[in-house]
């Protein structure tokens, strides 16, 4: 029979053995640890020896130092709040374009694209932001909003996150609420010291990238920054870049070689006599482009440095930067490599991460903006709340050609929709053209639609042809429709006739 006995995971013996339980035969069963060849073993497989070092984390002075010092932080920070706000939103309301542009309108007056745009780039860094809403309801800040009472918007103002902590006595403990485990009352600090509290109401938050809920915790309740697992690549990229500009420098170089030198720095002034002639030489290098040697005793010699195999290596750094940061390489570092089908896939596929991101991240606190702006007794729907729709605008700008070939595929859609009875030339006309500019997007006009479905299915009645009777009429059908007995001259009876 066989035995198999643990040994430090994954590695295992196997011993067989007889019946007497005497050891036949001893075998070792390598998976990832190998004491012949050293794999695995501590001391001997260097890979053993490298664990996950867990580095301290960085602090408000650190995120803004390196922030405001470093170009490349600042894209890694800055881009992805670039493109959810670059084409920013539209307000689709049903059946009223017009209560659109005003909604539109009131949000432009409030500058709410540059300040969602700020917002997200302290969450990016930080980990976490907030957008105070200025909300005039008659209420202290540390109340809910009243929505029946809401007078004016008068601001709103990006607070970042060591600036706005939460009250932890506020959370929300009721299991039912839609708001549990959250904190109901923020703590802002102003200048001089002094302190306010906020309702959560009043406030749109940006959390930071996903964090466990340990580590919200001891993070004052915000989420993680991008930074902090971009920060490597980025460190190893600038790194090697310096190494790069550093080597440029010393690209080439001289070597003189003196007959003698050797004994000449035993001598008593060898150091001055060696030093005066290096100065002599550099001298007349740098200032006739000549190096004056001795024929016999001197040798001059140019080299340089090798650099064969430079460029790919940083470019494998600055992949490791996109990779990490999540970015293409070509959006991120402003250039391409490879084939510009392939970059263009990388693009879209970024511009779908976006829309993904403006979807989750962004929508749902511009529509909870947008509420409050339409109850305000100054809104743009006298304190209504209309049925409406925001559509992040498409990232990527087609060609003109492009345009003109995707509206031609556009027609032919339409054209066989129109034949089959699907859809009527007012809705096409509406939907395509019945916006601020041309839409892809069909809307089906309900009213049209159930309207002319009554009318089809209830035809009216054909005309009478001429000389039947009217249905409406009490004569006898010949009276009425002026028979023979109406005419004097076809009565056989009638003097007249003859």
């Amino acid at each position: 029979m066989a035995r198999i006995t643990r040994g430090a995971w994954p590695s295992f013996s196997v011993r067989a053995m007889d019946t007497t339980d005497r050891p036949l035969l001893h075998t070792n069963v390598d998976g990832w640890r190998n004491v012949y060849s050293g794999l695995g073993q501590e001391g001997v497989d260097k890979r053993v020896s490298s664990t996950f070092q867990n580095r301290a984390l960085f602090g408000q002075a650190d995120f803004e130092a390196l922030y405001h010092q470093n170009w490349l932080v600042q894209r890694v920070v800055e881009t992805m709040a670039d493109e959810m706000t670059r084409e920013w939103i539209e307000v689709l309301v049903d059946e009223s374009f017009e209560t659109a542009e005003a909604i539109a309108e009131a949000l432009e007056q409030l500058d709410v694209q540059s300040k969602f745009r700020e917002a997200l780039i302290w969450e990016a860094l930080f980990g976490g932001s907030a957008i105070l809403m200025g909300i005039d309801d008659g209420q202290d800040t540390d109340m809910p909003v009243l929505p029946a009472r809401i007078g004016v918007v008068r601001f709103v103002e990006v607070i970042e996150r060591w600036y706005l902590y939460p009250d932890v006595a506020s959370i929300d403990a009721d299991p039912s609420s839609p708001t549990f485990g959250q904190p109901l009352i923020w703590v802002m600090q102003l200048q001089g010291g002094t302190q306010r509290r906020i309702h959560t109401s009043r406030l749109l938050t940006f959390k930071g990238a996903l964090a466990t809920r340990t580590w919200r915790l001891s993070n004052q309740g915000w989420g993680l920054s991008k930074l902090e697992p971009v920060y490597d690549a980025i460190r190893d990229w600038g790194t090697a870049l310096d190494g790069a500009a550093t080597s440029v420098q010393d690209f080439v170089w001289s070597v003189l070689k003196m007959q003698g030198l050797a004994d000449a720095l035993d001598g008593d002034d060898g150091d001055k006599v060696v030093t005066n002639r290096v100065k002599g030489f550099k001298l007349g290098l740098g200032m006739a482009k000549l190096a004056l040697i001795d024929a016999e005793g001197e040798e001059l010699t140019r080299m340089g440095a090798p650099v064969t195999g430079l460029a790919d290596l940083l470019d494998r750094f600055r992949e490791a930067v996109a990779g990490a940061a999540k970015i293409p390489s070509p959006i991120l570092f402003g250039q391409s490599k490879g084939t510009l089908a392939g970059a263009d896939a990388d693009i879209r596929t970024f511009y779908d991460q976006v829309r993904a991101a403006q979807n989750a991240r962004v929508l749902p606190l511009l529509k909870r903006l947008v509420d409050v702006v339409c109850l305000s007794r100054d809104g743009p729907t006298s304190r209504k709340i209309p049925t409406y729709k925001l559509k992040p605008r498409s990232l990527w700008q087609a060609t003109d050609k492009e345009q003109a070939e995707a509206r031609k595929v556009q027609a032919d859609v339409d054209k066989a929709y129109l034949d089959a009875g699907v859809l009527y030339a007012s809705e096409v006309r509406e939907s395509r053209f019945g916006g601020a500019g041309y839409s892809f997007d069909t809307v089906i006009d309900e009213d049209l639609s159930a309207l002319l479905e009554e009318s089809e299915s209830d035809p009216p009645e054909p005309a009478p042809l001429p000389g039947s009777p009217d249905p409406g009429s009490k004569e006898p059908p010949d009276k009425a429709a002026g028979g023979a007995e109406d005419d004097p001259k076809a009565d056989p009876t009638s003097p007249q006739v003859g």
